[in-house]
């Protein structure tokens, strides 16, 4: 008898320790390794609403989770970031901006967003005739944009069409139609990468056992502080990836699309993305593609790491093959390609967040300048 007492006491005081020590720990991460700087933010979910054209809920205000980012959002009546205007544009001169996450303006404010930026430097420039519509949608892609315009952009009858393309994730966020791209885009369904991260982005929902990884990231520390450290070692990552655990694992995809050799079923993507482009071009001729580049392809240091953490060869990734790629399609269909990359890697500036993978306030100026710049030089604005 007292044995078996001995062993309950034993395994309750282990218990207890084990509580203490946990507790102590998630002290200790939350002082000095807070999690809630690296991990993709959380848009608030009241944001998305099905009903909307653009998922974005009619007239809803709230802000950015406080975090290395943060910002006031507010949804105008139409379901869109922006000022509230009109559908007539009366005698306006009107620019649709469409994109993801950077296009909306993740983790800055509304006035900071390189469109709203834009259309400050055009309205200096040429009056306040010009308008600058930024439909930015966090979680879409390029076929999104196409949908986008058809059955909500067009409303505003705009002069110019503004194709924000970024680089990081619109060829991987197609959907394919065959049944192993529809289970790929099912996981995958992330706006946003961070390293470090297997967190969604954006309105896709979690269930079952997600829904208890999903509270432990976001209430528990030490299981994000842990848990991303484990996910970094190369035979672990390849085993969960092998079994389809934790499919969106720090973002390979943000590097597949720097490699010099594309897969099959890349190369369908980039076909589907073209399409889109044409279907977009016929419904607006004035359309500009502006190539959004991802943080590692501005910053060597970031590459480095993104190469390590993944295990692939330096030697199979070219920086600049999907902005050439895009800027080709361009050139032979005669479309006006705005390529950022080139001036951002010039620059001596911070332009993206040091966690968060999106545009910091830098990022967005210089964005704005380069568009403008280009879109002044080749006469677009009447």
């Amino acid at each position: 008898m007292k044995t078996i007492k001995n062993i309950l006491k034993n395994t309750l005081l282990i218990l207890i320790s084990t509580l203490i020590t946990l507790i102590i720990l998630e002290v200790l991460v939350r002082i000095f390794c807070n999690q809630g700087l690296y991990t993709v933010s959380q848009y608030p979910k009241q944001m998305f609403t099905s009903a909307s054209p653009t998922q974005l809920t009619p007239n809803f205000e709230g802000d950015f989770p406080k975090s290395e980012i943060s910002g006031h959002i507010k949804i105008n009546s139409k379901g869109i970031r922006d000022y509230e205007r009109p559908y007539e544009k009366k005698g306006k001169f009107r620019i649709l901006g469409l994109g993801d996450s950077f296009t909306f303006g993740h983790g800055v404010e509304f006035k900071e967003i390189f469109l709203t930026l834009l259309e400050d430097k055009l309205q200096k420039a040429k009056g306040d005739k010009v308008e600058v519509i930024k439909a930015g949608i966090p979680g879409i892609g390029p076929q999104e944009y196409l949908s986008v315009l058809k059955n909500y952009g067009v409303k505003y009858d705009p002069d110019v069409v503004l194709v924000n393309f970024f680089v990081g994730n619109d060829i991987f966020d197609i959907k394919l139609p065959s049944a192993e791209a529809s289970k790929s885009d099912t996981a995958k369904k992330a706006d946003t990468v961070v390293l470090n991260s297997d967190e969604i982005n954006g309105p896709s929902k979690v269930e079952g056992v997600n829904h208890f990884k999903d509270f432990l990231r976001r209430h528990v520390h030490l299981y994000s502080f842990v848990v991303d450290r484990i996910k970094t070692i190369p035979a672990i990552r390849h085993m969960l990836q092998k079994n389809n655990i934790a499919n969106s694992i720090i973002g390979s995809y943000i590097i597949d699309i720097l490699k010099k050799n594309y897969s099959d079923d890349y190369e369908k993507r980039w076909a589907e993305a073209f399409n889109c482009i044409s279907k977009m071009k016929e419904i607006c001729p004035n359309l500009v593609i502006v190539i959004l580049p991802t943080r590692e392809q501005v910053v060597p240091e970031r590459l480095e790491k993104a190469l390590k953490q993944l295990d692939y060869k330096k030697v199979d990734i070219d920086i600049y093959k999907p902005n050439k790629k895009l800027s080709d399609y361009c050139v032979a269909n005669n479309i006006k390609c705005i390529d950022l990359l080139p001036e951002f890697e010039k620059s001596k500036d911070q332009l993206y967040f040091e966690i968060d993978p999106h545009f910091n306030l830098n990022g967005h100026k210089l964005a704005a300048d380069i568009i403008y710049n280009a879109l002044i030089k080749d006469n677009l604005i009447n």
